[in-house]
C-alpha cells in the first residue's frame, strides 16, 4: 500500500453487541439539499465533528450512536463505517490498492458481499465500472491468498460496502444499516384497496391484520466496526 494510504478499521465479532465507548468515524449517506437536515439531527443526537459534504454529512461517535443514527434519523439513506482512504486516478491504480488490502479482516470466504459505488471524478466516470474493478480486486485477493472466494449478492448479503470516489480521494466503507433507512417499517404485504366490497373484508379479517405488520429495522452487526 501507499505510503498515503489510511487504514481504518477495528472489528468486533458477529454476536459482540456490547455498547464501547471507543469513537470512531461514520458518514451518513443522504440525498442532496438535505445535508444540513441530516446534520442538526446528527448534532441533535449527540454526534461530534459533524461535517457536511456532498450528499453526506460525516460525523464521530461510538457504537451506541451509530444504533441510535440507524433508527431516529429521518433525512439519512445509509450510515457507513470507513474501513480504508487512498489516492487514486486510473482503473489500473485502483484495482491493485484495493487488492492489496487485507481483505480478510472484513470479509470470511464463505459470506456473501455486495458493492455500492458514488462517484463525482474527472478520472472515474462511471459507477458501475468502478463497482466490477473493486469486486474484481477483492475476490482475486480470495484466490490468490486462499483459493477460495466469497460470492457476489445483490439482494440480502451478508456485507455490503460503499465505494466513494471524489476526484482522486477514494473512501470504501461498510454498510451498517442493510436496508435503506426510508424502508423502516415497511409493510410486509400490501393493504387492500379502499373499493374492496365490504363482503370481501369480513371474510378476509385475517389478511386484513397481516397488512399491518411492519418489519423492524435491520442493523447489521459482521464485522461491526468500534
Amino acid at each position: 500500500m501507499g505510503a498515503n494510504n489510511q487504514v481504518i478499521i477495528n472489528h468486533t465479532h458477529d454476536n459482540d453487541t456490547t455498547m464501547s465507548d471507543t469513537k470512531f468515524e461514520m458518514v451518513a449517506k443522504t440525498f442532496q439539499g438535505l445535508e444540513g437536515v441530516l446534520a442538526d439531527e446528527l448534532t441533535a443526537l449527540g454526534a461530534q465533528d459533524v461535517m457536511q459534504g456532498r450528499r453526506m454529512v460525516q460525523f464521530t461517535g461510538d457504537k451506541r450512536l451509530m444504533y441510535q443514527a440507524n433508527f431516529s434519523l429521518r433525512t439519512a439513506l445509509r450510515v457507513l463505517k470507513p474501513i480504508y482512504k487512498f489516492r487514486s486516478t486510473d482503473a489500473d491504480d485502483l484495482y491493485r490498492q484495493v487488492k492489496d488490502f487485507d481483505w480478510s479482516q472484513v470479509i470470511d470466504p464463505s459470506r456473501t458481499f455486495a458493492i455500492d459505488s458514488t462517484v463525482f471524478s474527472e478520472s472515474f466516470r462511471h459507477s458501475r465500472f468502478v463497482t466490477y474493478r473493486v469486486k474484481d480486486a477483492i475476490v482475486d485477493h480470495f484466490m490468490e491468498a486462499t483459493g477460495k472466494r466469497p460470492s457476489i449478492r445483490i439482494t440480502s448479503p451478508d456485507i455490503r460496502l460503499d465505494v466513494h470516489i471524489s476526484a482522486d480521494e477514494v473512501t470504501i466503507s461498510m454498510d451498517s444499516s442493510g436496508e435503506p433507512l426510508y424502508k423502516r417499517g415497511w409493510r410486509l404485504y400490501q393493504p387492500m384497496l379502499p373499493s374492496t366490497p365490504c363482503w370481501q373484508l369480513a371474510s378476509s379479517s385475517s389478511a386484513v391484520g397481516m397488512a399491518t405488520a411492519t418489519s423492524s429495522t435491520h442493523v447489521r452487526q459482521w464485522h461491526l466496526p468500534g
